[in-house]
């Protein structure tokens, strides 16, 4: 309630108007209480962080775990993360201004895509043993080219030429993803 109450707050007014004051009365409890579980904005914005990079690793997981044909794991853990980045657009442009001076965010940042494409190149490599994924490039060397990919579908990423709306980058991206790791291959 705090966080998306924060997040609110953060896309409407920006960091300068992300204030303790402004978090209470977005989300109707106690500046006191907010104070319980965030030190400062810096802390908040930290949660702010941490969240929408958890929410991500729960994206990928889809892709992970799932058991169904890669063409439909690509699919579903796409759509997952392009509904956090939409959400989370403005944590992540404010992230990104603030990782020079708060390292703890540059760290959080770091970690949470070590950790995504560590679990997505062990199960592009599980795959690729399967005879699924396509094994002309290590799983690790694919998985880390897939980042720049995902980040297009941030809404600020994601250029709209001939104006489509923004849900049509979902199947692009996912259709792209998929011909990179497994083109070619049975399914």
């Amino acid at each position: 309630m705090i966080l998306s109450a924060a997040r609110e707050v953060l896309g409407d007014v920006g960091v300068q108007g992300l204030t303790m004051d402004a978090v209470a009365r977005r989300s109707f409890v106690a500046r006191s209480s907010i104070y319980v579980h965030f030190a400062g904005r810096q802390a908040l914005l930290r949660g702010l962080v941490d969240r929408c990079c958890s929410d991500l690793e729960t994206a990928a997981m889809l892709f992970c775990d799932g058991r169904e044909a890669p063409r439909i794991r690509v699919l579903r853990s796409v759509q997952e993360a392009a509904e956090v980045l939409d959400r989370d657009d403005r944590v992540l442009s404010t992230a990104s201004e603030l990782t020079a001076v708060d390292h703890g965010i540059a760290d959080t940042l770091r970690d949470a895509t070590t950790r995504t494409v560590r679990a997505v190149a062990t199960r592009v490599a599980a795959d690729q043993r399967d005879g699924l994924a396509r094994v002309e490039v290590s799983a690790v060397a694919a998985t880390r080219s897939l980042v720049p990919m995902v980040s297009t579908l941030r809404p600020s990423g994601w250029l709209h030429p001939y104006g489509d709306p923004p849900v049509s980058r979902i199947p692009v991206v996912a259709r792209l993803i998929y011909r990179a790791l497994y083109s070619g291959r049975r399914e």
